[in-house]
């Protein structure tokens, strides 16, 4: 069968015809992807993305892109295939490049991280004011909080904390349920799990 005449029964919905142009597709874009995609990356997790993202995006134009070749031969459409998948590499490429330049520049721009947060004193101060006025459940979660706190690492309710595994959005959870509580008192030490 001819390849517009495949192109033609894809379109009409014709799974055989669908399934034909897709390995055609699949086999004629493999290679020349990953070798023009090495160009900017070794990553092998890369290249699969880049070659999912054009799979997506043949999916998504298909009618508009087919619609665009006038061939008859399979040589021709592969052809025409690896054009569409090479400009499409290239766009991602620059897309990349674009977003790694921002990157950068915006690093160039970035003030240095605020070092002038409460001292050790502070905090253990704080610490031993909120022991017994919290709950005993707002203690756990105060314990789990200081243990993970590079803040809080090396002080006695750090020490004290059970060796509780929690995830990081349950830590920001308790950061966060901790601050509603007792406010400004926990800000200090809960400001990196936010």
């Amino acid at each position: 069968m001819d390849i517009s005449q495949m192109i033609e029964r894809a379109g009409r919905g014709d799974s055989a015809a669908v399934a034909a142009l897709w390995e055609l597709v699949l086999a004629a874009t493999l290679l020349p992807m990953r070798r023009a995609a090495g160009a900017w990356t070794k990553n092998e997790a890369t290249l699969d993305d880049w070659r999912q993202d054009f799979c997506a995006y043949f999916q998504a134009n298909s009618l508009h892109l087919l619609s665009a070749f006038h061939g008859n031969t399979e040589g021709q459409f592969r052809s025409f295939i690896r054009r569409v998948a090479m400009r499409f590499v290239q766009r991602m490429a620059r897309k990349w490049a674009r977003a790694e330049h921002q990157a950068a520049e915006a690093a160039q721009h970035q003030k240095p991280p605020d070092h002038s947060g409460p001292t050790e004193e502070e905090i253990e101060a704080v610490l031993h004011y909120l022991e017994p006025r919290v709950s005993p459940a707002d203690r756990v979660k105060l314990a789990i909080i200081a243990s993970r706190s590079a803040m809080l690492a090396g002080t006695e309710i750090a020490k004290a904390a059970a060796v509780e595994s929690v995830s990081d959005r349950t830590l920001r959870r308790y950061c966060v349920e901790m601050y509603k509580r007792y406010g400004d008192l926990v800000r200090s030490f809960c400001i990196s799990h936010s």
